[in-house]
């Protein structure tokens, strides 16, 4: 699955943390080997983080989670 940066981050243990609800995890959309080459698509990306309600790192005034 495809997770954007900005919903991670490193907790004081090192830990690796996603600051959206399990379930949106669970239920994220797949992404498959073969259309790894997709993840580099805009219109995917955009998805991406609209899913995780996430403001694209790309777009003017992006906040970290």
């Amino acid at each position: 699955m495809a997770v954007p940066w900005n919903v991670m981050q490193i907790d004081g243990n090192g830990d690796l943390r996603v600051n959206v609800p399990r379930d949106w995890v669970e239920r994220a959309p797949p992404v498959q080997s073969e259309l790894t080459p997709m993840l580099l698509d805009h219109e995917w990306a955009v998805f991406i983080h609209s899913y995780f309600g996430a403001k694209p790192y790309w777009e003017p005034n992006a906040q970290q989670a």
